[in-house]
């Protein structure tokens, strides 16, 4: 999923900036979503009811008391991966644009060559996936990658890192799962409190996974056979060579 918002007023850029968008979202098989948001503060609004967004078309002059930097630098502080591309009408120089540390810069009206160029180059260098949720008024933007399995107990999930850290969340294991099916890593439900990235995975039974930093998970009786097959589906699928794993696409 490419979650990108456009912050500006003015109706015609915004909408001929999504259909750009939208076109070459479908071209290239992306999962997009486009918001079209009138003023910085609607942009924290969207921010603060649906998380992370990859990009912000934000225009340097924006409806509202702020300026495009401002508002910028207050976005980046909530969420510092998301990426900032500032839109002008004029050629100014402004030496605090830098402050923001913007991903690219466009002139109105777009250049749809350039604005696809800036997108097949951004795609290409793309972060992982975000696992993205919020606990006790703080947000994480979890690199997917980086998750080895999740374990709900208790209405709260535990995610455990690859680095020994275990954040947790108020979230059943099934909204974990949703969130995680349409991202460049697989993750298998192989019990009912257990969600597992299958790039972690070492040996698998029919009772009993392990992973290759040696813990053991359990594994639902019920689907054991089930779930084997499809373990052994993901590694005729990728190899057994860790390199070739979805879990390392950029």
């Amino acid at each position: 999923m490419i979650r990108i918002a456009a912050c500006d007023g003015v109706t015609p850029y915004v909408c001929e900036l999504g259909k750009i968008l939208r076109e070459w979202g479908n071209k290239r098989g992306y999962d997009l979503e486009y918001f079209m948001c009138p003023t910085p503060d609607a942009l924290l609004l969207e921010f603060e009811l649906h998380g992370h967004l990859d990009l912000v078309f934000l225009d340097l002059h924006p409806a509202g008391e702020q300026s495009g930097i401002d508002a910028a630098l207050r976005f980046k502080r909530l969420d510092p991966t998301t990426e900032i591309i500032f839109v002008f009408s004029e050629c100014l120089v402004m030496p605090d644009i830098i402050l923001a540390r913007p991903a690219a810069y466009f002139l109105k009206p777009l250049q749809k060559g350039k604005l696809t160029d800036f997108l097949e180059q951004w795609a290409s260098e793309r972060k992982d996936d975000k696992f993205c949720f919020s606990m006790r008024q703080i947000r994480y933007a979890l690199p997917v990658r980086r998750i080895r399995y999740i374990y709900h107990f208790n209405r709260k999930i535990y995610i455990y890192l690859d680095n020994g850290e275990c954040p947790e969340a108020y979230m059943r294991l099934e909204e974990a799962e949703e969130r995680l099916k349409d991202c460049d890593a697989s993750f298998l439900k192989a019990h009912f409190s257990y969600l597992v990235n299958l790039y972690y995975v070492q040996q698998m039974g029919k009772s009993m996974l392990r992973l290759d930093g040696g813990e053991e998970l359990p594994v639902s009786r019920s689907r054991g056979k089930e779930i084997c097959g499809m373990f052994d589906a993901y590694l005729s699928l990728y190899g057994q060579n860790r390199a070739s794993y979805p879990q390392n696409r950029t």
